[in-house]
């Protein structure tokens, strides 16, 4: 795949299909690089959702779960589609934390997908989509 040098700044994302329970449900979800992945880590260290050290580089601070999944619903979470009930419902940031709490699958493979640098590049992946 050749370097397009007019693709490097531009938003990077793909719909991401969901399995198990939520099969029949897509994620459009976004790409950050390895800088801006850091800045949201300290931030969310700094609001005290998270805590980082060395023997474990991410845990949540108890009674702060909704807190860190809405902050990655914002982050990485544009869109969904599917079987989604009710029928046309819009997409909601908080709801969206609500389904990440509920079913632990789903954000692995949200954690998965966003980390996976390379899926967002094939186009095969549902990869480059512009903005």
């Amino acid at each position: 795949m050749p370097l397009d040098l007019d693709d490097v700044k531009r938003p990077k994302k793909r719909w991401l299909p969901m399995d198990g329970h939520l099969s029949g449900v897509d994620l459009l979800v976004q790409f950050i690089g390895t800088q801006e992945t850091q800045r949201f880590r300290n931030r969310l260290e700094g609001d005290g959702i998270i805590t980082v050290t060395k023997d474990n580089p991410l845990k949540i601070n108890a009674g702060r779960d909704k807190a860190f999944f809405r902050e990655v619903t914002v982050r990485y979470v544009l869109d969904w589609r599917g079987d989604i009930k009710p029928e046309g419902a819009a997409y909601d940031a908080e709801k969206m934390a609500d389904v990440l709490c509920a079913y632990p699958r789903a954000f692995e493979l949200l954690m998965q997908a966003v980390a996976d640098e390379n899926s967002f590049f094939a186009p095969e992946q549902g990869g480059l989509m512009s903005s």
